[in-house]
């Protein structure tokens, strides 16, 4: 239990910092950021050749991912994670202006909207490639009548 604070605090210590990177930012996402939030996180692995179709996550407002084991690759983006404004499969000759394609480390963390379309390219490994995904989710306030 002691380690899962230790991760909660980190996560929420780089959310804090995200925010203060874009402050002055009037993007809505940032200006219009909940007052109360919850933290909700899970544990994803995937095999040689496993990957994540695109999608967003409509209940959060900042999704996350800290890379707790991505496996080395012989080819380039295996095992990357691929941002986009719309819903699309990674393809290696893309040309579009609204994606990102980001080779992750183990280590690494990345933060970004959950409203943004994001999915992981298959790899070949004999490793698993770990990922803690979490999500800081908006706490709707009851108002009292």
């Amino acid at each position: 239990i002691h380690s899962l604070e230790n991760i909660k605090e980190i996560i929420l210590k780089e959310v804090d910092q995200y925010r203060a990177l874009f402050e002055g930012n009037n993007e809505g996402f940032l200006t219009h950021w909940p007052k109360k939030t919850i933290l909700k996180g899970w544990l994803v692995e995937y095999r040689d050749g496993g990957s994540v179709r695109p999608h967003i996550h409509d209940y959060g407002w900042l999704s996350g991912s800290i890379y707790i084991n991505v496996p080395k690759t012989e080819k380039k983006n295996e095992g990357s994670l691929f941002v986009s404004m719309r819903e699309q499969d990674y393809e290696a000759d893309s040309t579009a202006h609204q994606e990102t394609i980001l080779n992750v480390a183990t280590g690494d963390i990345c933060l970004f909207p959950a409203s943004l379309y994001h999915c992981s390219t298959p790899f070949a490994s004999e490793e698993s490639r770990v990922v803690l995904a979490f999500d800081i989710v908006p706490i709707e306030e009851k108002i009292e009548v």
